[in-house]
């Protein structure tokens, strides 16, 4: 074994053995180098996803109204309630028991939803959006959460006249800003993924909140208010402004 030993040490010079030692001395700091730099990325990647990973929606009743039909919600926080459309659809009113009952005029159909933040960290603002199944598109779009609370759930109701077709199968997406300022989506229950950032979503309706009032010494009182949205997209704004423009030339 010696011998063996001996020859093989022969076979280089002293020089040549030095500079195979620095050479595998190298491929060995690449290694580890790459290793480390895996492992960041990796740790990077999950630090990325800690928050969005844990918030998500989910549909909670799915309903068809009847012309005279009614129901009542209580929201609470940042809960809302969003008609869709023509507010001559519904008719509403506060309840004694401070809930808001809402009564269809024409065939209706309402989604109740759910928007869960699991993190430790506020989100905001959070679109959450009914999804058509069997249209592959949206129902409609609601005005945004604007702040999530860590650890907590709102509810989100949204009603809209019932399709020509009928009572359809729905999902929920649901596009947000994470703590950091960055934007997610996540759609039909599927996995979260980084998306661009939204400016604004086209919405036409009207949506209540309970604004809730408390003066130290007297009972938590609150009023449910109601608020007109019609936004509009990047495209009809600027057909909007055209028109104006054109009014303007003409004038």
């Amino acid at each position: 074994m010696t011998q063996f030993i001996d020859w093989l040490l022969g076979l280089l010079t002293p020089a040549q053995w030095e500079a195979w030692r620095n050479w595998l001395a190298t491929i060995g700091g690449l290694v580890a180098l790459a290793i480390a730099l895996r492992t960041y990325l990796a740790n990077a990647r999950a630090r990325r996803f800690e928050q969005p990973r844990l918030v998500y929606a989910k549909v909670k009743r799915v309903q068809t109204l009847d012309p005279l039909d009614k129901f009542q919600v209580s929201l609470r926080g940042d809960d809302l309630l969003f008609a869709d459309g023509d507010d001559a659809n519904v008719v509403y009113h506060e309840t004694p028991d401070k809930a808001l009952e809402i009564q269809a005029l024409v065939p209706m159909l309402r989604v109740s939803m759910v928007l869960h933040n699991g993190s430790r960290e506020r989100l905001g603002p959070a679109y959450v959006i009914p999804w058509s199944r069997s249209a592959e598109g949206p129902l409609g779009t609601a005005p945004p959460i604007e702040d999530v609370d860590p650890d907590s759930d709102v509810v989100i109701e949204f009603i809209k006249r019932l399709p020509s077709l009928g009572e359809p199968t729905v999902g929920v997406a649901v596009t947000f800003r994470d703590a950091s300022g960055k934007w997610w989506t996540r759609r039909l229950g599927g996995a979260v993924a980084p998306t661009r950032p939204i400016r604004d979503r086209p919405s036409f309706g009207m949506y209540w909140r309970y604004n809730k009032h408390h003066v130290i010494g007297t009972p938590v009182t609150g009023t449910y208010d109601r608020f007109t949205v019609a936004t509009r997209s990047r495209a009809g704004r600027f057909a909007a402004w055209l028109g104006l423009a054109k009014g303007l030339s003409e004038d």
